[in-house]
């Protein structure tokens, strides 16, 4: 992306591209008696008994399964594993179903580096899979991406699964020594204080269940893969509470994500940032549609709100779940001497930004349609009791409607009966003329968003007006979009982050 200043005025240009910079990985099939492919099977308790509720003809239609054909495209028919070896995982949801069994490799002590994924050459036919266009990317976001809301213990009003936008069938090989050894290397000459900063970085990962450490690496020498048992053991960590994911079992890795630190003395509350570096994967990955919003735009739509609140999504990107599809080639890190699973969206994915913005397009229609229902009923127009919406009218409304949404709207703030909402990235603008309404605006949509694991940071939050503190401070600048607002003087300010 280019930004040209001149005397006329700014323009920006992008390139954005539309497929893969890099042909992948593809074997002829006349070779694929060269290759010893590693077949990975998966185990989870009492699924013999919840397979067995379908009938005694289950296996026979496992093949034509969704998740069968991603996973296991390279099953030979003269392989001991058949179809009958796979039985179907059931988790809360019905979509959660996955073949497991006991996981075995040709080599499960030695790392096959140079083996690409069998799903990213052959197809379920056995012929090789096409390479096509991502045609999907001059689409807005939310007609491009999948995903689904799902009931969720840590969100009331439910939470997003959303899928990595994939250029094709082909996925990044496996390069596990690669990144455990670099990911070694990015720590391995810290300082007693930057290794404590290392250590508390990716702890507050942890301990927000965005990520589960899987395995110390250096226990076997940076030699050898998490097995089943780790990594379903981190994976039922991240899964609880998510009401399509608790009980399914994890995929085995076939690619990782290498990491380093960056160390900024001078932030004190994130002295060390940890980078993900999604660099290979994003050479498979589209862009999952064409962001519809703009930096420029959304300065020139605050000017022209008379008074505005700003509010910052916390972790934005760490909020919508990942899904079991991707798990495999997008959701392994390799960060210091660990194996790190993600259960969330990775930031660094080329798609990540127009995952949220799916993501807050689709709360944001809520929001209007709770908004609209409100004015239906209010009589005078003011902010309407949520207590007053009937039940039945309001589930229609909700993007997760269950008996603990409704209860969570009924109980909330007061609806608006008009709402002017602006989103750009992780930042959230309400706008319009009078103060109090604004304000009751930016409570609702705080509220709702907080419903759906979108939490806004309070003290990021800030309305256009000055406050008694700014009377006696001519400099009360308040940070937004990369700019510095002053509320007293409603002027903003570019920052320059490097020394001129």
């Amino acid at each position: 992306t280019t930004l040209t200043l001149t005397p006329q005025g700014s323009f920006i240009t992008t390139n954005i591209p539309l497929k893969s910079v890099k042909e992948p990985i593809s074997l002829p099939l006349e070779d694929l008696s060269l290759e010893d492919p590693i077949y990975s099977h998966y185990r989870v308790h009492h699924v013999q008994d919840l397979c067995s509720e379908s009938g005694d003809n289950w296996y026979d239609d496992l093949a034509q399964d969704e998740w069968y054909n991603v996973h296991y495209l390279g099953l030979q028919t003269n392989s001991p594993y058949t179809t009958k070896s796979f039985c179907c995982g059931q988790g809360k949801h019905d979509d959660s179903s996955l073949g497991n069994g006991p996981s075995t490799t040709t080599n499960a002590e030695e790392p096959q580096e140079d083996l690409p994924p069998t799903n990213s050459v052959y197809t379920p036919s056995g012929t090789t899979a096409p390479l096509s266009d991502y045609n999907d990317d001059g689409k807005p976001p939310w007609d491009v991406l999948q995903r689904e809301w799902h009931r969720d213990d840590s969100a009331k009003l439910g939470r997003i699964t959303i899928r990595v936008p994939w250029l094709d069938q082909c996925r990044p090989p496996m390069n596990y020594r690669t990144a455990s050894n670099r990911g070694a290397n990015a720590v391995k000459r810290l300082t007693t204080d930057q290794r404590k900063a290392f250590e508390d970085a990716l702890d507050s990962y942890v301990q927000r269940g965005f990520c589960a450490i899987v395995q110390d690496n250096s226990e076997a020498d940076y030699k050898k893969q998490p097995d089943f048992t780790k990594c379903q053991a981190a994976w039922d960590v991240l899964t609880k509470g998510s009401h399509q994911q608790q009980g399914t079992p994890v995929i085995l890795p076939q690619h990782y994500i290498p990491a380093h630190c960056v160390f900024r003395s001078d932030h004190p509350t994130t002295p060390c940032r940890i980078v993900l570096d999604y660099r290979e994967v994003n050479k498979y990955v589209g862009k999952g549609g064409i962001p519809q919003s703009d930096l420029l735009g959304v300065l020139l739509h605050l000017r022209g709100f008379e008074n505005f609140m700003s509010g910052d999504i916390s972790k934005a990107f760490c909020q919508m779940r990942a899904s079991l599809f991707d798990l495999a080639h997008a959701n392994y890190t390799c960060i210091g001497e660990y194996t790190v699973l993600w259960g969330r969206i990775g930031f660094g994915n080329t798609s990540a930004p127009n995952q949220l913005e799916a993501t807050t397009y689709d709360v944001g229609q809520e929001l209007f349609l709770l908004s609209q229902l409100a004015s239906q009923l209010s009589v005078d127009g003011e902010p309407l009791d949520p207590k007053a919406l009937p039940r039945d009218q309001l589930e229609k409304v909700l993007l997760c409607p269950s008996p603990e949404a409704v209860n969570y709207i009924r109980n909330g703030p007061k609806i608006p009966t008009s709402l002017q909402l602006r989103k750009f990235v992780d930042d959230l603008y309400t706008g319009g003329t009078n103060k109090v309404d604004i304000m009751t605006a930016h409570t609702f949509v705080t509220y709702v968003m907080t419903g759906h694991g979108l939490a806004v940071d309070p003290l990021k939050s800030f309305g256009s007006w000055p406050t008694t503190e700014d009377d006696h401070n001519n400099e009360a600048n308040r940070s937004t979009l990369g700019y510095k607002f002053n509320p007293k003087t409603d002027e903003f300010f570019v920052v320059y982050s490097g020394k001129l």
